[in-house]
């Protein structure tokens, strides 16, 4: 295969690597600025949380 043949394939791959780097870190971004924004949040309460468990009787 020629040089520029070994070009033609090559380039693809190169371009979806390099795109997949710059998706991931678009995404790490926005994500730690999300956490930014986001304020505080309590911690979960030790005991039940309300889901399931036993009926009161009426």
């Amino acid at each position: 295969m020629p040089w520029w043949g070994w070009v033609l394939v090559a380039w693809p791959v190169v371009a979806v690597v390099v795109g997949v780097f710059i998706g991931h870190a678009i995404r790490a971004a926005e994500r730690r600025e999300l956490d930014a924004d986001r304020p505080d949040e309590p911690p979960p309460p030790d005991g039940p949380t309300g889901t399931g468990g036993q009926r009161t009787p009426r």
